[in-house]
């Protein structure tokens, strides 16, 4: 289980760094 909880904690990480980059993309198409 160890395993399993580390790799959906990694996911999240990852989606939030993602999301992130996504919602700056959309904040400066916005902008201009």
């Amino acid at each position: 289980p160890t395993g399993t909880v580390y790799d959906i904690l990694r996911k999240a990480e990852f989606f939030k760094e993602f999301r992130v980059s996504f919602d700056k993309k959309r904040k400066g198409k916005q902008e201009s």
